[in-house]
C-alpha cells in the first residue's frame, strides 16, 4: 500500500505482520496474511473469494453467526490496521495479544452506542469483553 502512496520506508514494501515476504496489499493485509487470518478467525468472520469486494464483504456478513457484524468487522480491521502501524513508525513488534487487548478495547467502547440486547449478546459472542 505504501508503493501506491509514493512512499518507501526502510522495512520495504514486504506486509510487516507475516514471515511470507509477500507484497503489502490491502487484500493481502487485511484477507489473505496469515496474521489477519488469526484475527479473522476469532471473530468468526470468514472472508471467502468474490467478482467484487462488495460480493466478499455480504457473504462474510451473511454467513457471520454472531451480532453486529459491522462493529466487529470494522474494530476487527482497525486494528490489524494498528499492529501494522504499530510496527513501521513505532518499532512495536505485531502480537496477535496485543490486537486482541486492543480489538476488545475498541468493541467495549463500541458497547457505549449499542441497544442494551445488542451489547447482552456481543458479550456471550466475546466473553473477554467486560
Amino acid at each position: 500500500m505504501m508503493i501506491r502512496c509514493h512512499w518507501h520506508l526502510d522495512s520495504g514494501s514486504e506486509c510487516v505482520l507475516c514471515s511470507q515476504n509477500s507484497l503489502e496489499t490491502s487484500d493481502h493485509l487485511f484477507l489473505d496474511c496469515p496474521f489477519a487470518k488469526c484475527c479473522w478467525d476469532f471473530c468468526r468472520i470468514s472472508w471467502q473469494s468474490g467478482n467484487s469486494m462488495s460480493d466478499i464483504f455480504m457473504k462474510a456478513k451473511n454467513d457471520f453467526e454472531g451480532p453486529n457484524f459491522l462493529e466487529v468487522a470494522i474494530c476487527a480491521a482497525w486494528n490489524i490496521w494498528k499492529e501494522r502501524n504499530g510496527f513501521i513508525f513505532e518499532g512495536k513488534r505485531p502480537s496477535f495479544t496485543s490486537w486482541k487487548v486492543k480489538f476488545l478495547g475498541d468493541l467495549q467502547l463500541t458497547c457505549y452506542r449499542l441497544k442494551k440486547e445488542k451489547v447482552t449478546r456481543l458479550k456471550f459472542w466475546f466473553p473477554g469483553l467486560i
